[in-house]
């Protein structure tokens, strides 16, 4: 997660095992905002990962790539193409979306 906060402003890529992503990302949803998790971001909304067996919650949509997932639910940078879904508004409320 934080590595990402440094390379994505970089254009630096890296990829990870989907299976490790998909462990954090399941963390984050057990976490409170106020403990560094997501869960409030995440609460009434259907996240599906388009690379890995991640299909969590109930609710509008939110489909992309675990990490973006992982990022979006973290209220870290996530590029305007990388989720997709009549979820995604609810997600990024906060300010969650960025642009590059």
């Amino acid at each position: 997660m934080h590595g990402e906060d440094i390379r994505r402003p970089l254009g630096l890529s890296r990829d990870y095992p989907a299976q490790h992503v998909a462990a954090s990302l399941r963390y984050q949803l057990s976490a409170g905002v106020a403990l560094g998790g997501g869960k409030e971001r995440a609460r009434g909304l259907r996240l599906m990962a388009s690379d890995t067996a991640v299909d969590v919650g109930e609710g509008p949509e939110v489909r992309g790539t675990v990490l973006a997932l992982l990022l979006a639910v973290s209220g870290g940078p996530v590029g305007p193409d990388e989720l997709t879904g009549p979820g995604v508004p609810a997600l990024t409320r906060d300010g969650g979306l960025h642009h590059g």
